[in-house]
């Protein structure tokens, strides 16, 4: 995935399809055997998972880890919450959001830098 950007759209739907294949899996896990209901935090870290390799552009990993903690809404995962802040605020500190911007599409900037504003990470005034 080295040669080309993968917007913001395409990340969501290669996470959610792996958080919709997991949730299939238990579903036919459940119906086999009594299984005790799975959190979200399970669910989204499993689809986090499967991309925490996926991408080589800081822009990408940005926007993996925001929709991760857009996922995450709702969740009792401190945890995992802070260290995908902690991930966001490293990726910010090493490049700067102009620069990451400039990579991406502007339908993929402009959801990016809504989700970065709503979770607040980043003021509206800081938006080029």
């Amino acid at each position: 995935m080295a040669d080309e950007l993968i917007s913001y759209c395409e990340i969501r739907r290669y996470f959610l399809d792996s958080f919709y294949e997991n949730r299939r899996r238990l579903i036919k896990l459940s119906q086999n055997q009594k299984l005790p209901p799975v959190d979200q935090l399970e669910e989204v870290s499993y689809a986090y998972y499967q991309l925490e390799n996926a991408y080589d552009l800081p822009v990408e990993n940005l926007m993996r880890d925001v929709l991760t903690l857009i996922m995450l809404a709702g969740c009792d995962a401190a945890v995992f919450v802070a260290y995908l802040h902690k991930a966001i605020l490293d990726i910010l500190d090493r490049h700067t959001l102009d620069e990451l911007l400039q990579e991406i599409d502007e339908d993929s900037k402009s959801e990016l830098v809504y989700d970065l504003i709503f979770l607040g990470i980043i003021d509206s005034d800081r938006v080029i």
